[in-house]
C-alpha cells in the first residue's frame, strides 16, 4: 500500500507534465479595476462589472472568440500571495480594436507573453502557491514580469449560461521566461550535432563570451563556448 505521507506530497507539487507552456497573444481589452476589503477578496466585484458589459454590448455577438481573465493587483509588483484576499483586482475581458468602452471601463492593449499555465483545482487558490514552486524548480523556464492572470475558461459558454460559479473553471496563468543557461545549453547541443566532424562543413565560426554565466551547469573554468553556421 502507499505511503499517505508520500502521496500527500506528490499531491502537493506540479510535475513539468501538470503545466502548460502557453503564449497569449496580443490583444485589445476592456478593463474593470476594483479595491477594497472583501473576506473573500474583490475579484467579484471587478469580475461582475465586466459581466455587465458583455451584456449590455452583445460583445459575444460581436466577438464570440472573447476571452475573460484577471489578476489580483494589491502589491506593486503584480505577485500573487497564495491564499491571501486581494484588496485591489482587474478584470479583463478581449474586445474588437475599434469598439467604443466607457467609463468606468478602460480600453487597454495587452503585448502578449508567455505563461505557465496550471488548472485551478480548488477555490482556496493554493495551486499558485504550487505554480510559483514549480517554476523556482524548473530548470528550464523561472518567473517574469507582469500580472499572474486567471483566466476563464469556456468563456462564450459560460457567459451565455448565466455565468455561473459552479460553471467555472479557470486557468492560472504565471508569466515565465526561458533561461539563458538553458538557450545556451541548445546551443552547445546545436554545435555538436552539426560539428565537422559529423560530416558536416562550415564557413564561419562563431564564439559566445559566456565567461559571466558561472551559474551554468557545466561551465566550471570554461569561458568561451563556439558555436558554427553551416554552409
Amino acid at each position: 500500500m502507499e505511503d499517505p505521507e508520500k502521496a500527500n506530497e506528490t499531491l502537493q507539487k506540479l510535475e513539468d507534465r501538470d503545466v502548460r507552456i502557453i503564449y497569449l497573444p496580443p490583444v485589445t481589452v476592456a478593463a474593470a479595476r476594483f479595491s477594497g476589503e472583501a473576506e473573500y477578496g474583490v475579484g467579484p466585484e471587478a469580475t461582475g462589472m465586466i459581466e455587465k458589459f458583455v451584456y449590455e454590448t452583445e460583445l459575444l455577438k460581436l466577438k464570440p472568440d472573447a476571452r475573460g481573465m484577471g489578476f489580483d493587483c494589491s502589491r506593486a509588483d503584480l505577485r500573487v500571495e497564495a491564499g491571501a484576499a486581494p484588496t485591489a483586482y482587474e478584470a479583463w475581458v478581449s474586445i474588437p480594436e475599434d469598439m467604443e468602452v466607457k467609463p468606468p471601463l478602460v480600453k487597454k492593449t495587452f503585448g502578449g507573453g508567455m505563461y505557465a499555465a496550471h488548472v485551478l483545482r480548488d477555490w482556496s487558490f493554493q495551486d499558485w502557491r504550487l505554480l510559483q514552486e514549480w517554476a523556482r524548480e524548473s530548470e528550464r523556464y523561472e518567473e517574469a514580469g507582469g500580472p499572474c492572470f486567471e483566466e476563464i475558461l469556456n468563456y462564450y459558454n459560460l457567459m451565455n449560461n448565466g455565468a455561473k460559479m459552479e460553471d467555472t473553471q479557470i486557468d492560472l496563468l504565471l508569466p515565465v521566461k526561458e533561461m539563458i543557461k538553458w538557450r545556451m545549453k541548445e546551443r552547445v547541443q546545436a554545435f555538436f550535432a552539426f560539428s565537422p566532424e559529423n560530416g558536416y562543413s562550415c564557413r564561419r565560426i562563431y564564439i559566445w563570451n559566456i565567461s559571466n554565466l558561472t551559474y551554468m551547469p557545466g561551465a566550471c573554468d570554461a569561458y568561451f563556448i563556439y558555436g558554427v553556421i553551416l554552409g
